[in-house]
C-alpha cells in the first residue's frame, strides 16, 4: 500500500510542476502580448512627439530669420 501511495504522490508532484509550468508560460505569452500591442501606440505617441518638435523647431527658425531681415 505504501508503494501505492509513493506512486500517486509522485505524480500529483509531477502533475503540479506541469500545471505550474504551463501556467507560467501562458501568462508569459499573455504579458508579451500586451507589450506587443502596446509597442505601435508608443511608437505613435514619440512620432507625434518629434513633429511637435520639428515644428517648434521650424517656428523658432522662421522668427530669427524673420527679426535678422527686418
Amino acid at each position: 500500500m505504501q508503494v501505492i501511495d509513493d506512486l500517486v504522490l509522485e505524480q500529483m508532484d509531477a502533475r503540479d510542476a506541469f500545471l505550474t509550468d504551463r501556467n507560467e508560460r501562458y501568462w508569459a505569452a499573455e504579458e508579451e502580448g500586451r507589450v506587443e500591442d502596446a509597442l505601435p501606440v508608443e511608437v505613435r505617441q514619440v512620432t507625434k512627439m518629434f513633429h511637435v518638435a520639428v515644428t517648434v523647431i521650424g517656428v523658432l527658425l522662421a522668427i530669427i530669420v524673420l527679426s535678422w531681415t527686418r
